[in-house]
């Protein structure tokens, strides 16, 4: 729950930001206190998912464990619905901001608050901070490596692997790097999922390229699917920019949306992250990293740093090593579980008795609640505040 809670600070702390620049703007206030109201149901979210787990793992008595369980079935089972009806509504007000022109930077102030092409997550991304990266050094050395060549050609990059093992963190990672954003004119960062609507993914694309008050920018609601791409060729011709393409599900995807980025000789480049490894074919082999899962001691490292992130150094306490390294074997070199779970374990009581009842036990729970409001969460919050 640490990442979730986090997560809600960064929304809370953008409407705390956005109310003190933004005044005078009826449209935006109207949006800014549906955007509290999400605020406060992400939080009564977070309460009761706490109070329920508070009471999963309560080990005074079998008989009590089982009457909480009995008697809490009902709100467990509601949780993914209401997880879906915030999910939805975000969307709404991401369509909403879109359909009305609605800003959140105040005008010559664009550094306070992040733009569009500044941050953009995606459901796999599991740390905020890319100092706690653990494992991928390589591989983040070699991206950034691609991303400062001197090439005159657009450049294709694949970045491969199953769920959960950081592609988007990876990526992130490099794409906010300063050194990145300094060497490209402009810059993009979509994610299309399994399910995406063309034209409005070349809306999101514009919108972050190009500043809402051209006249290029104008009437993108009633746009055909050509005319939005004309736009982005148009946009792209005479600059050097950076796409990144996140959680692309199949070749039709790129084969559409490769009209639109123009190959104008400026060393663009373009980023895919993929789970299907005939996606990732579409980047030449000398362009294709696949992701790995964690060796073992990168697993450990990273697991103390989110159990025992109160503990000085991060170590972990003698009497808890054997659950602790039997519970980091369950996760198999995932960091997404990884994190999820040391995560929950770091406001678990330091005592063997329980963490041998959450190993023994609690694992099913993980897989069906922590597991799906991390993967809602974690960035869907961000979406108000940095993208639609």
């Amino acid at each position: 729950m640490k990442q979730i809670q986090g997560e809600l600070s960064i929304l809370q702390a953008f409407i705390s930001q956005v109310s003190a620049h933004k005044d005078g703007d009826k449209a935006f206030d109207a949006w800014l206190d549906q955007v509290r109201d999400v605020s406060h149901e992400v939080e009564d979210i977070i309460d009761e998912y706490a109070y329920l787990s508070a009471q999963a793992m309560d080990t005074s008595s079998f008989f009590k464990r089982k009457f909480h369980q009995i008697k809490n079935f009902t709100s467990w089972q509601k949780l993914p619905i209401q997880i879906s009806q915030v999910e939805a509504r975000i969307q709404r007000l991401a369509e909403i901001r879109n359909r009305y022109g609605i800003s959140v930077v105040e005008e010559d102030k664009g550094s306070k608050l992040q733009q569009p092409n500044q941050l953009r997550m995606s459901d796999s991304a599991y740390l905020t901070d890319n100092s706690e990266i653990v494992g991928n050094v390589d591989e983040i050395a070699i991206l950034t490596q691609w991303l400062l060549e001197e090439k005159q050609d657009r450049t294709l990059i694949a970045i491969f692997g199953m769920g959960g093992l950081g592609k988007t963190t990876i990526t992130s990672s490099v794409y906010n790097n300063k050194r990145i954003r300094r060497t490209f004119d402009c810059r993009a960062w979509v994610t299309l999922s399994q399910t995406y609507q063309a034209e409005e993914l070349l809306r999101e694309i514009i919108n972050q390229l190009i500043d809402q008050r051209s006249s290029m920018a104008s009437g993108l609601t009633t746009m055909s699917r050509m005319k939005l791409l004309e736009v982005i060729q148009i946009y792209l011709r005479d600059k050097k920019y950076i796409i990144v393409l996140d959680d692309v599900w199949d070749k039709d995807a790129w084969l559409f949306l490769n009209y639109a980025f123009v190959r104008n000789s400026c060393g663009s480049k373009v980023l895919i992250t993929t789970r299907q490894k005939d996606v990732s074919s579409l980047a030449a082999d000398s362009y294709v990293i696949e992701l790995k899962t964690l060796k073992y001691a990168e697993s450990w490292e990273l697991f103390c740093k989110k159990a025992f992130r109160l503990s000085t150094n991060n170590v972990c306490p003698e009497n808890l090593t054997s659950w602790a390294k039997k519970i980091v074997a369950r996760c198999q070199g995932l960091p997404l579980a990884i994190v999820t779970i040391g995560s929950i374990l770091s406001y678990r009581e330091l005592e063997e008795h329980a963490w041998k009842f959450f190993y023994n036990h609690v694992p099913p729970l993980l897989r069906s609640f922590p597991i799906l409001i991390e993967m809602v969460f974690l960035n869907l919050l961000l979406r108000i505040g940095h993208n639609d």
